[in-house]
């Protein structure tokens, strides 16, 4: 089996914290009783995650399947309400459950804006030949990481020492004890199936194996997180030691840190700032803005719209993984806007106005919070929302504006950069026209979006109050320190007319 049946966990029944028992007690089995209830159900819970599958019944537009989700309040879990899988809350009964009818279980660990997760979902839980695989061998729990971050973590720290590397969806298959036996990453069907198949093997012939690959490395994580928490503690000299070493993995060609995939690794740029502010080194501030400069002309940034997305795909920041997340934003917009007035770059100032300006444009809801995402995919695929050719520049812009737009963002129909198509960056040495770019956002409001996340989770939101209270500060903008107050206040403090 992949990995000989790899084992990972801790002590994960006893100290998650679970969804409450109100919620688990929501309970609508896939089968024959679904006809008579999708029709309510699905009145009852319509809207953008209703019809995510491809299966449907005798007429050809009801879905045929319906499952638990569907009376979820994540998103993520709504948009597997109508999988053949019959997908469980992660709950105290259904654990206790997988233990009275002693089958182990399959997890499956995902976010609303993940495109892996999508493709995994429309290849193997829309599938009825994997599904019924699935249901027959194991307690299927989809979990949505931004609902039960405990979870994911526990099982993430699971994949991370297992493998050599971590993302979503996070397959797990597990004891009935929650204990993983097995954990990976995205699968296609085919695999998926194989390792089900290898499952069901060990299982029925040598559940022992399973029990000790389980223990031995439940107990691996639990002292991996130990560690961790050890760790927290550190003393100057090894912060100064990890300073050497976030400068020895700069790409000096591109900035950043690291290899592709390459991610803005927001936290070590605050980390660097906060070194530079306290004592001045050359070193170090070429470091910080090789890295600025390389995003803030790539595709990773939203050159139309503002904002960042996720991750690029490439060493030079061209093309990125196309979800744009809330937390990325609050990280970002403290990141360019303290490196703005630090080092006196208005070009980082301006990025800094554009990421706010996105936040508060396209991912705040109407109660002045902030929403948590926005999906990679839209029209079936990764990336077409923020593509363009040089047909389309011309249907919106003046002959003058779409020659600067075409050079100063590189849309170039013989020379494509993403699918036969250009994903906009910014040439080096040509002024910003915010007038131009602005008739392109505005054009671009008419394609058809990405799925917006609408949860509002409580931490990125505080990232974000943070963000848009300390760069207002900085920035002298107290628009975004109002912001700020309104989102971190119950509507009628907020209206007192604090002081800043």
């Amino acid at each position: 089996m992949k990995r000989a049946m790899i084992a990972a966990g801790v002590l994960f029944a006893a100290t998650f914290s679970l969804t409450s028992a109100a919620q688990s007690q929501r309970f609508v089995a896939t089968g024959p009783e679904t006809q008579q209830l999708l029709p309510r159900l699905t009145a009852q819970y319509s809207g953008e995650f209703a019809y995510r599958t491809e299966n449907h019944g005798p007429d050809g537009k009801t879905p045929k399947y319906l499952n638990r989700m569907i009376l979820e309040a994540s998103p993520y879990l709504r948009q597997h309400a109508h999988n053949p899988v019959d997908w469980r809350p992660w709950s105290p009964e259904t654990l206790a459950h997988a233990q009275a009818v002693e089958k182990p279980i399959f997890l499956s660990i995902g976010y609303a804006t993940c495109h892996w997760c999508h493709v995994m979902e429309h290849e193997s839980f829309d599938n009825a030949d994997v599904a019924a695989l699935i249901n027959e061998h194991f307690i299927p729990i989809k979990v949505d990481r931004e609902q039960n971050p405990d979870v994911d973590l526990l099982y993430m720290t699971a994949l991370q020492l297992t493998a050599d590397t971590a993302g979503w969806p996070l397959t797990g298959l597990l004891m009935p004890n929650a204990k993983p036996y097995y954990v990976d990453s995205y699968m296609r069907p085919e695999t998926l199936a194989a390792v089900i198949d290898q499952s069901d093997a060990f299982w029925r012939g040598n559940r022992a194996a399973l029990i000790r690959f389980s223990e031995e490395l439940s107990g691996a994580v639990e002292a991996y997180m130990t560690d961790q928490r050890d760790a927290a503690t550190l003393g100057q000299s090894d912060a100064d030691r990890a300073l050497v070493f976030l400068l020895a993995t700069t790409d000096p060609s591109h900035g950043g840190y690291g290899r592709a995939p390459k991610f803005p690794k927001e936290p070590e740029l605050l980390w660097a700032l906060d070194a530079l502010e306290r004592k001045h080194n050359d070193d170090l501030q070429r470091s910080i803005t090789l890295a600025l400069d390389g995003m803030m002309k790539g595709g990773i940034h939203d050159q139309i719209g503002g904002g960042f997305h996720r991750y690029a795909v490439d060493n030079s920041w061209t093309i990125p993984h196309f979800e744009k997340m809330l937390y990325n934003q609050a990280q970002l917009l403290q990141v360019y806007g303290r490196a703005a007035v630090l080092m006196d770059r208005p070009d980082y100032r301006r990025v800094a106005e554009r990421i706010a300006g996105f936040v508060l444009r396209d991912m705040t809801s109407p109660d002045g919070l902030f929403m948590s995402g926005y999906d990679a995919d839209s029209e079936g695929r990764e990336g077409p929302f923020y593509i363009w050719t040089e047909a389309e520049l011309n249907g919106v812009l003046t002959p003058e504006e779409a020659t600067w737009a075409k050079l100063a963002l590189d849309i170039d129909d013989q020379q494509t950069n993403f699918e036969g198509h250009s994903l906009p960056t910014f040439r080096q040495g040509m002024a910003p026209r915010d007038d131009i770019l602005a008739k392109l956002e505005q054009a671009r409001r008419s394609r058809e979006w990405p799925l917006l996340d609408n949860k509002r989770i409580t931490a990125w939101n505080a990232q974000m109050i943070e963000a848009f209270a300390i760069t207002g500060r900085l920035m002298e903008r107290p628009d975004w320190q109002r912001t700020a107050l309104v989102a971190a206040l119950e509507p009628a403090d907020a209206g007192r007319g604090l002081p800043l």
